[in-house]
């Protein structure tokens, strides 16, 4: 009778302690998503990727800032080798874009904000988002801060730029396995992607909104479109579960991103690619399957189909751009049946018969004193 006993105690230690594990992992998955949540929350003011974080620090830079305060920065360049070998900030770290990212970012030093340097914006952007909510999650304060607009020469004094490359330190920094290991997913991820560097180009991006607009039931289940506010504020309310409008910056943001089923691909537009690039690396830490629209809809500036433009191709001239997105607009997007230029005009409509009326009473109230 013995034996049994202590079987029976053996498998209820056995479940006692993997009960008491349990929280322990619910707790390591939830602080990730707080971290992202924490980076995407930030102190943005309104639309744009250049706010700051919480302690002040600016999450984008300039070549007027990187050249005056060039010493208060570390720079890690994640361009081509043959783009660093032409020339790249003296001293700045090199580690190309992709896989090699996770297995050496453990090699660079963390005691300065790091400042990402690629070839338009774009990757770096998307870098920051992940790199930032890495690091946060394991405790490190280092802030990860994106070169705005990519690697330029104006404004950068000639010592500042060198071809001589600077070798990887040879003592680890403070990241964790852990964190090793989420940076090492994200990259792994890249071979799987619908699209390289989970970047979607316009012209797709277009054909699936206007599929889930004509309610394609494959499209509704597989997508979700996320618009961010560099649409000029245009969108109000939402059109479907599958394309909706968030805010970048403040709990609202955070929560409306946060809220998308990960069973969707997202689609995450914003005027220049930055804004939203900076959201996807953020979301695909989280296990979300996010690109980011290439060089956003602001950023064509009338380009005619097929001309080149950072790296990446233009879709659509001015002309489509403005239609298209003035179809995007002009229909059920108030969420109550009616267009954004039907509701004005009701609206306007209501002011002007109320004026009317009040006008009205005013007059008989002036002509009975008139009369008495």
């Amino acid at each position: 009778m013995k034996q049994p006993s202590r079987l029976l105690r053996f498998f209820l230690l056995a479940i006692a302690l993997l009960l008491a594990t349990l929280p322990v992992l619910s707790l390591a998955e939830g602080d990730l998503e707080a971290s992202v949540r924490a980076y995407l929350t930030g102190d943005n003011k309104g639309a744009s990727a250049a706010g700051t974080f919480p302690d002040g620090t600016k999450r984008n830079v300039g070549a007027g800032d990187v050249n005056a305060n060039y010493d208060t920065y570390t720079f890690l360049d994640i361009r081509t080798d043959d783009q660093y070998d032409i020339g790249h900030i003296t001293g700045s770290y090199h580690i190309p874009y992709g896989p090699q990212i996770a297995e050496s970012f453990r090699y660079i030093p963390l005691d300065k904000p790091v400042i990402l340097v690629s070839n338009d914006g774009q990757l770096s952007w998307q870098l920051t988002g992940a790199l930032n909510a890495v690091l946060q999650n394991d405790g490190i304060d280092t802030k990860i801060i994106c070169w705005q607009g990519g690697y330029v020469t104006d404004g950068i004094d000639a010592d500042k730029i060198s071809t001589e490359a600077v070798a990887l330190p040879e003592e680890p920094n403070a990241l964790s396995e852990a964190g090793n290991q989420l940076l090492s997913d994200y990259f792994a991820a890249l071979e799987s992607a619908k699209w390289d560097n989970f970047i979607v180009d316009e012209a797709t991006t277009w054909d699936i909104i206007d599929a889930i607009r004509s309610n394609k039931k494959d499209y509704l289940d597989e997508y979700a479109v996320a618009l961010l506010p560099a649409f000029g504020g245009t969108y109000v309310g939402q059109f479907n579960d599958s394309i909706f409008r968030s805010d970048y910056g403040g709990e609202a943001g955070a929560n409306t991103l946060l809220n998308i089923s990960k069973d969707k691909t997202v689609l995450v537009a914003c005027g220049s690619g930055q804004t939203s690039d900076n959201v996807v690396g953020a979301l695909r830490l989280l296990g979300y399957d996010a690109y980011s629209v290439r060089n956003g809809w602001g950023g064509n500036k009338g380009e005619v189909t097929g001309d080149a433009k950072g790296g990446g191709i233009n879709a659509y001239d001015a002309a489509q751009v403005a239609n298209r997105k003035k179809a995007l607009f002009s229909e059920n997007v108030t969420g109550i049946g009616l267009s954004v230029g039907k509701l004005i005009a009701i609206i306007a409509g209501v002011v002007v018969v109320a004026a009317v009326v009040v006008l009205l009473i005013l007059r008989r109230k002036k002509a009975k004193k008139a009369h008495a």
